[in-house]
Order: structure tokens, then sequence, then C-alpha cells
């Protein structure tokens, strides 16, 4: 019980680290983008490494942890974002010219001589 709870801890301390860089890089998509690269980095090493270090050995055993990993959230997985994502961030973002951030037209451009 006393190693479940370091492990807890340890987490709880890791995620607050992560959160603590996310919130250090907030409007900086460069920063970010390092942070998620770490995640990755991360994640794929210990899912080639340790995690396959450490699955059963039989059927049995197998199964019983396949049905845990369910039961408490299922396979963790990173996807990546694709590149249409970050078009369609950018086509609703766009600002024409001629028209306010806010979607209004620029002033004086309604106004006519006659």
């Amino acid at each position: 019980m006393e190693q479940q709870a370091s492990h807890s801890a340890l987490l709880g301390s890791l995620s607050q680290v992560v959160g603590e860089l996310v919130d250090e890089n907030q409007g900086n998509a460069i920063g970010l983008v390092e942070v998620l690269r770490l995640l990755e980095r991360l994640h794929r090493g210990i899912t080639e490494g340790a995690f396959q270090d450490a699955l059963p050995q039989n059927r049995q055993e197998l199964y019983k942890l396949m049905r845990i990993i369910e039961e408490e959230g299922g396979w963790p997985h990173i996807p990546k974002m694709k590149l249409h994502m970050l078009y369609s961030h950018l086509t609703e973002t766009r600002v024409e010219p001629g028209e306010e951030q806010d979607g209004g037209v620029a002033s004086g451009s309604g106004t006519s001589g006659n």
C-alpha cells in the first residue's frame, strides 16, 4: 500500500509539473509543441521498453491485465493533431482585409457620398 501511495504522489507531482509547463507556455505554440514532443518521447520509451518488459508471460495473466486496463480507462494513446485541424483553425481565426477582429466592417467603409 505504501508503494501505491508513493506511486500516486509521484504521478501527481509529474502532472503538476506538466501543467505548470503548459501554463508557462500559454500562447507559445513552439513551447507547447516542445512539451508535446517530450510527452510523446516518454510515452514511446515507456511503451517500447519497461512496459513490454513488464508484460505477463501467459495468456491468462495477459487477459487479466487487458481487462484491468479497459476497466480503468482504456489504453493510453497520444494522438497527433492532423494538418487539416491546423488549417481549420487558421480559417476560423483569419481576418479578412477591411474587417475588424469581431467580424464587423472597418469604420468608415459603410458610408457613401450620395
